[in-house]
């Protein structure tokens, strides 16, 4: 059974496509997790001043 380069080309484009929208997802990830960390930890210290 041959292995002919032109199978592989479609399998190339969808990871190029979906490298991009991966590595958005992950950048937006984090940016959410450390929004939601930074709010919390705000939370908690307006808790003790208040206090």
């Amino acid at each position: 059974m041959a292995v002919y380069p032109s199978y592989f080309k479609p399998h190339v484009r969808w990871l190029l496509l979906l490298t991009p929208v991966t590595y958005l997802c992950k950048l937006l990830g984090i940016r959410a997790v450390a929004a939601f960390t930074q709010l919390e930890l705000f939370r908690v210290y307006a808790a003790v001043v208040i206090s």
